[in-house]
């Protein structure tokens, strides 16, 4: 006996750690973008909920807090204490919301591990150590479930907290002991507390008190009281001291009792319960383990108490008539997380299925069968699993590709405007430092336009705004549309992004200056680098210069840029710039072929005194380590640039 129980805590250890370790191994997904918008919306509201935190009004905190008033308590607490550790050992200065998320996304992984072991207790509850093991194997590997269950919403502690209320509701029913109904009661209250919409854990919870009232109300009745109690009290806090009923965000104002019966809604949502498992694994198992428990019966070999199954299946179509009173899911989409927390009682229910196949094969002493029979329905499960996780490792080890556009806009663009999105679009996020994480050292504010062809360019220009960026669906829609096709084409395209495709991303993105260089250059230095144009002004003693560079090939070397300002058809400068072509952050070794970059804006100050009339700009590249010069094609080491100055300037 001994031997038998160090196994199987041998073998729950090795369901946990493969539990821990494929959560591991995604949960960063595409951080320090955060990819979620409601992982957002907690931070935020955490914040506001703090009063402590210095940038509260620059993130607009208040705002999300008034628009989540009334929102369920539990996850923001959590929250704050999170954010609290976060900041007590971060040795950085400044921390970005992606730093808050990464420390809830931990915490998520270890809820997610811990609802593995409340399915193991579930498991064994119902069938023993075969119901146990296969319970949290799919809780530790399914797909659907590892996505979704390490964000930093309150969702994987609704996970938890709705197992371990089955776990100890269903202890209580196995032990017959009603002390048990109590803790269970406490997840069921924590779960409404995080959300307001697991109503089934309820039934979860009062199945199991109705059967220990039925077998010993005695024993029963003052855990009930004073369970009743703390139910009672748990709910006129939220519903009179908290507020709840002022809650208006989009779950809250979806709901409508009347579509509780939908059956188009309710079907989806119990393909959602069941994909964890797999819709067709389940309905394998669960058909042949009704033949085999039908026969056992009949045989009078062992068999899984079909009370429990019962109501098991009572708490699901609660769940799935709860869940669907605000939303029909789209199985596989970010919607699964509301069918989750019910979908621990399908799991259950497989793994006792499956529990009373083997016990056949040792009704016949056939207990090698019913190992084996274990193992198959097991490899079944986790060789889709696994196949589904590896997807899942290799799709969140590709970079987001509006991280990489949040790098090279930091980098590489001055701050001279607003960047333009359509409203809709997957980029809307990538500046918004609260939002998407950017933890850039340029700020850039952003505006949002349906139709910018209705303006000009230049209009837009000198209402703030520089750039526009949009995907590669975006740019393929805006060519079909002939005025938005005229308008892309006055823009200057300083970047296309491509990157390795991923669900759900986008795969390429165009970026634009929607204001080309004043005069067009297109000179060619040393085959590498083409001087695309230039910006030129003259004021107040000084001439001030920005070029435009494209890189035709990967640049041999980390070029300078020289200016010199000269008379006409002569070498002596009367004074210069000398420095890097771009910005800083941008050495040419850095360049991409077809990028354009907007290079330095150089000033040159002139001497006191000049005479006006005609001077030239000589611009041109040199290897700053070598002092030698790259060469036009017609042999100049530099391009000419004619500059008149005029008589008032001093």
């Amino acid at each position: 006996m001994k031997s038998d129980k160090r196994a199987q805590i041998l073998l729950l250890a090795v369901i946990l750690l493969l539990a821990l370790g494929v959560r591991l191994l995604t949960f960063e997904r595409h951080l320090p973008y955060v990819d979620y918008a409601d992982e957002a919306n907690m931070f935020l509201l955490a914040v506001d909920w703090r009063g402590d935190f210095p940038l509260a009004d620059a993130y607009g905190a208040g705002l999300t807090g008034a628009r989540l008033a009334g929102y369920p308590p539990l996850y923001p607490w959590v929250a704050i204490g999170v954010q609290h550790v976060v900041e007590a050992v971060s040795t950085e200065s400044f921390l970005f919301s992606g730093d808050y998320v990464y420390g809830l996304r931990l915490l998520a992984i270890i809820a997610g591990v811990l609802t593995a072991a409340a399915l193991w207790v579930i498991g064994w509850t119902l069938g023993g150590v075969v119901a146990a093991a296969l319970s949290a194997l799919v809780w530790a590997l399914s797909p659907v479930v590892v996505e979704w269950n390490s964000l930093a919403v309150p969702d994987p502690l609704v996970y938890l907290a709705s197992g371990w209320t089955l776990a100890f509701a269903l202890w209580a029913w196995h032990k017959n002991a009603p002390a048990w109904t109590l803790p269970s009661l406490v997840c069921a209250v924590a779960a409404i507390y995080l959300k307001y919409t697991p109503l089934h854990v309820l039934v979860m919870w009062g199945g199991a008190v109705v059967v220990l009232l039925l077998r010993d109300w005695r024993r029963t009745l003052p855990w009930l009281l004073l369970e009743g109690v703390i139910g009672l009290a748990s709910a006129a806090y939220l519903l009179f001291g908290y507020g709840a009923l002022r809650l208006e965000n989009d779950e809250a104002m979806r709901v409508d009792p009347a579509m509780a019966l939908n059956m188009e809604r309710g079907l989806r949502n119990l393909e959602g319960t069941l994909l964890p498992v797999g819709v067709w694994l389940f309905v394998a198992v669960g058909g042949v383990a009704l033949i085999v428990y039908a026969y056992s019966r009949r045989r009078s070999w062992p068999v899984v108490d079909w009370r429990k199954a019962l109501y098991l299946v009572v708490v699901l179509v609660v769940g799935v008539v709860s869940v669907s009173t605000f939303i029909g899911i789209e199985p596989y989409s970010n919607q699964m997380r509301h069918v989750l927390p019910v979908a621990v009682v399908v799991i259950g229910l497989w793994g006792m299925g499956a529990s009373q196949i083997a016990a056949a094969f040792r009704a016949i002493n056939r207990a090698g069968m019913a190992l084996v029979a274990a193992a198959l329905i097991a490899a079944l499960f986790t060789g889709a699993a696994v196949r589904g996780d590896l997807a899942l490792i290799q799709r969140f080890e590709q970079p987001d590709p509006r991280y990489e556009l949040w790098q090279w806009s930091d980098a590489s663009l001055p701050p001279e405007g607003k960047i333009l999105m359509f409203p809709d679009s997957t980029l809307r996020a990538v500046w918004n430092r609260p939002y998407s994480g950017y933890d850039g050292q340029t700020a850039f504010d952003w505006a949002f336009d349906t139709a910018p062809y209705q303006s000009t360019p230049q209009a837009l220009y000198e209402q703030g705004v520089a750039y526009f960026a949009l995907t590669g669906a975006e740019q393929q829609a805006a060519l079909r549309n002939p005025d938005m096709a005229a308008f892309l084409d006055q823009l200057l395209l300083l970047n296309v992004m491509t990157t390795v495709p991923v669900p759900d991303l986008p795969e390429t993105i165009y970026f634009y200056r929607l204001i080309p260089p004043q005069v067009e250059a297109n000179a060619l230095f040393a085959e590498q680098i083409t001087l695309v144009g230039y910006d030129l002004d003259v004021a107040a003693g000084s001439v001030f210069i920005r070029p435009y560079w494209q890189a035709q090939a990967s640049p041999a070397a980390n070029y300078s840029m020289f200016i010199h300002f000269t008379e006409p058809d002569t070498l002596d400068p009367l004074a210069q710039y000398d420095g890097a072509p771009a910005s800083a952050r941008r050495p040419a070794t850095s360049w991409q072929p077809g990028e354009i970059l907007i290079g330095t804006d150089a000033r040159i100050d002139l001497p006191p005194q000049l005479p006006p009339g005609e001077y030239q700009l000589r611009l041109g590249l040199y290897n700053y380590e070598t002092g030698q010069r790259l060469l036009l094609g017609d042999g100049a080491d530099a391009y000419m640039i004619d500059v008149e100055i005029p008589g008032n300037v001093p």
